[in-house]
């Protein structure tokens, strides 16, 4: 009512631009509960945060629960999700790609003179799913593009093996492409992930070689496919260490 009534109203008598649409989002409850003082069903987002980090907690509630619908949060999916989506998967592909670089390339990826091809067309498709998603307010969506790449990154991590590629130097240029492709990947999905995890992904971006300040970014160019760049990683503690429950 204050939203499609009243803020209109006091726009209009003012003579400014009021909004043509109002997007009414839904309800988080507790456990399945809807959330109550008197039940003690009440999360305070203050502690939620401080529990495992702000983007995870971010993160969290745009990837598990639509915008828009109702929503569920406990403390133990939270950690379930954060121990899956961040310490288990994407902070741990970022620590593998970065320790592989350091360790077989001194940290530096020169420009690859082969593609693959194989995660170009995964990061390709992802940008356009997200871009869609995003235009219809569907953020978890989003989130679940970028995801699409890191978890396409992981598998061709493991089926070209770089480890194995390391102890035959005939095959120097394929360990590059591989690592430089992979590092090309995660770069990517970290654009896509820093309207949902701003300081992570910003982190993400500068251990992938790409220190670019956010507003110097323009979307299209930065989530274009490219290995012709040289990247140096940059290694750096954990960036989400394993939540254990107590």
């Amino acid at each position: 009512r204050f939203h499609s009534v009243f803020w209109p109203a006091m726009l209009m008598s003012a003579g400014l631009e009021f909004p043509l649409t109002v997007f009414g989002h839904g309800w988080v409850h507790h456990s399945g509960e809807r959330m109550s003082k008197s039940l003690g069903t009440t999360i305070d987002p203050l502690e939620a945060a401080q529990r495992l980090g702000v983007d995870a907690l971010r993160l969290y509630l745009v990837k598990e629960i639509p915008f828009g619908q109702d929503g569920d949060f406990s403390y133990e999916r939270f950690e379930e999700r954060y121990n899956a989506d961040l310490a288990n998967n994407l902070g741990n592909l970022v620590s593998r790609v970065v320790a592989m670089a350091e360790k077989y390339r001194s940290s530096c990826l020169v420009s690859a003179t082969s593609v693959s091809g194989r995660l170009a067309r995964v990061a390709e498709l992802a940008v356009r799913k997200y871009s869609e998603a995003m235009e219809r307010l569907a953020l978890h969506e989003a989130a679940l593009a970028a995801y699409t790449l890191v978890d396409a990154t992981n598998e061709f991590i493991t089926e070209t093996e770089p480890w194995v590629l390391a102890r035959d130097p005939s095959k120097s240029d394929r360990l590059n492409q591989v690592l430089r492709e992979s590092a090309e990947a995660i770069r990517i999905a970290a654009v896509l992930l820093l309207p949902v995890m701003p300081t992570s992904a910003e982190t993400i971006l500068e251990r992938m070689g790409d220190p670019t300040v956010t507003g110097g970014r323009q979307f299209d160019q930065a989530t274009e496919w490219s290995t012709e760049v040289e990247r140096r990683l940059v290694r750096g503690p954990a960036l989400w260490p394993r939540a254990e429950s107590g």
